[in-house]
């Protein structure tokens, strides 16, 4: 891209959040302004799409036809690129210059870290799309994980321990557990192999660190959490493919009945 300004290119992976059907299965930010993001398989549906006008009909004509609710993350780090001036003016002159005016520079965000995804948006997609489908609404849980992902990414703590304390509270009806069933209960009797439990064993002894981040009272001690905190992803991950595995079986028996 020769000739976009290199500050709107820093913020493109940002804007790309914004795109319902070019979600990232992972994303990543170097130090000197490179990034990555890799586009989940979903990007065949755009076959034939070479324009700018192309992309934006398929992407109306599929939004017309999804039931997805999506939840987009707060524009925190646009700028300027999401100001009137901006985005009522002329596309060509906002982006026609040459890249070597200025050396590309990073979106920001308050704590200058940039890290990848959290949990996998490939699982988010399958629950997204079993919402309903035999099983309970996920709805609810889709926008808690979008958010836990956002937060994460911008490296904010409190905000990402807090999300997956309450993701963890959120999940039990997903594995056909009565609604008020613990998380403790699931871990306990959910029918899971000796890896999958042990993930999930992790994730419990998680809950100490999310009811400290949540309900521990301000005193006159500075707070010690930070990312490095955060549960092993892959546990997140494992919990999560279980109940779409969970999820998928109350579908094929709602169909069958």
């Amino acid at each position: 891209m020769p000739r976009m300004r290199p500050e709107f290119i820093a913020v493109l992976p940002e804007l790309f959040q914004f795109e319902p059907y070019i979600r990232a299965d992972g994303s990543s930010t170097s130090p000197d302004g490179e990034w990555e993001w890799r586009i989940q398989r979903n990007i065949v549906d755009y076959k034939g799409a070479d324009s700018l006008e192309a992309y934006v009909a398929k992407t109306s004509e599929m939004v017309s036809k999804s039931t997805r609710s999506t939840v987009y993350p707060p524009r925190s780090s646009l700028g300027p690129f999401t100001s009137p001036d901006f985005l009522n003016g002329s596309f060509d002159g906002q982006v026609a210059v040459e890249v070597s005016t200025a050396a590309p520079q990073p979106a920001q965000n308050p704590s200058g870290e940039t890290r990848g995804m959290y949990v996998k948006e490939a699982i988010i997609t399958e629950l997204e799309d079993l919402d309903g489908a035999g099983g309970p609404r996920t709805d609810k849980l889709v926008g808690l994980l979008r958010e836990l992902n956002f937060n994460y990414a911008n490296s904010q703590p409190l905000a990402s321990n807090s999300l997956l304390r309450a993701v963890m509270d959120h999940v039990p009806p997903g594995f056909s557990f009565p609604i008020g069933t613990t998380f403790a209960t699931v871990v306990a009797q959910a029918k899971r192999g000796q890896s999958d439990k042990k993930y999930l064993k992790k994730l419990t002894d998680f809950r100490d660190q999310g009811d400290d981040v949540m309900h521990r009272q301000i005193d006159q001690r500075r707070s010690r959490i930070d990312m490095d905190d955060m549960p092993q992803a892959a546990a997140v991950n494992a919990m999560l493919d279980g109940m779409v595995v969970a999820l998928q079986k109350s579908k094929a028996t709602s169909a069958a009945q």
